[in-house]
């Protein structure tokens, strides 16, 4: 075991060496950056992971490209994520007229609270808010819906191509992949948006401010994909099985 430990070290160390060779060719801006990140690679710290993990993978390449994977789709999925918080948080502000208007469907009463105001279900349900004065509040209404939907939109746009060219290095056709991700994208929206329906019951009735609903509402909502979407793309992203089955 030592010894494979000091071959990986050396093959390290040899790395390292070729890199600092062609620092020479760089410009010394790029020059300086490249030399501070190979100063950082050589720490004991970081080449202790570093040979312990290629050492991994010459022993276990499935299991290497499955945690590399996972790491990747785990990063793009929360980057994403904070995206679309930070765009509910604002983007409503720009149908602030829309705030006034209610958006839930179906209506389904489930109970009453005891203040005698009734608990509302919807698999879109963004009520109308209001502050302790009477105003109508930024963060609910068909404002909040559209925003909600723009968001989610864009962060999906954003997430599809990290995840198709990086975390699983795909090179099936695209537009077959992107028709079944949208596929998929609406039905685990269907669920998440009914989820979030009974979710924000409660948050409605206790007042819950604007960030923490919306923090609750995308990280809920997010999770609940993360965890959908990474089987969804092991099967979209297998680039036998997402071509088009030709005619004999």
């Amino acid at each position: 075991m030592n010894e494979k430990y000091k071959e990986y070290m050396q093959a390290e160390e040899l790395v390292i060496l070729k890199k600092r060779e062609k620092l020479n060719e760089l410009e010394p801006k790029k020059r300086r950056t490249k030399e501070f990140f190979l100063n950082v690679r050589q720490s004991a710290f970081c080449r202790f992971f570093i040979v312990r993990w290629q050492r991994y993978k010459a022993l276990h390449p499935k299991g290497a490209e499955l945690l590399l994977q996972i790491a990747n789709f785990l990063l793009f999925s929360f980057s994403v994520t904070l995206w679309q918080y930070l765009v509910m948080l604002f983007l409503p502000y720009a149908f602030k007229d829309l705030a006034k208007t209610p958006f839930v469907w179906p209506k389904v009463d489930l109970w009453v609270w005891p203040d005698g105001t009734p608990a509302t279900f919807g698999m879109f349900n963004e009520p109308v808010l209001y502050d302790s004065l009477g105003n109508v509040k930024i963060g609910g209404g068909l404002g909040n819906f559209i925003a909600f939907e723009i968001a989610v939109f864009t962060a999906q746009c954003i997430n599809f191509p990290l995840q198709r060219n990086i975390t699983f290095k795909s090179h099936g056709n695209p537009w077959y992949q992107a028709l079944w991700y949208f596929i998929g994208w609406v039905l685990v929206s269907l669920f998440t948006n009914a989820l979030w329906g009974l979710l924000n019951i409660f948050c409605v009735y206790w007042a819950f401010p604007n960030a923490l609903t919306v923090f609750i509402k995308t990280n809920v909502t997010g999770l609940i994909s993360m965890i959908v979407f990474f089987f969804v793309f092991k099967i979209i992203f297998n680039d036998e099985k997402s071509k088009p089955k030709k005619e004999k």
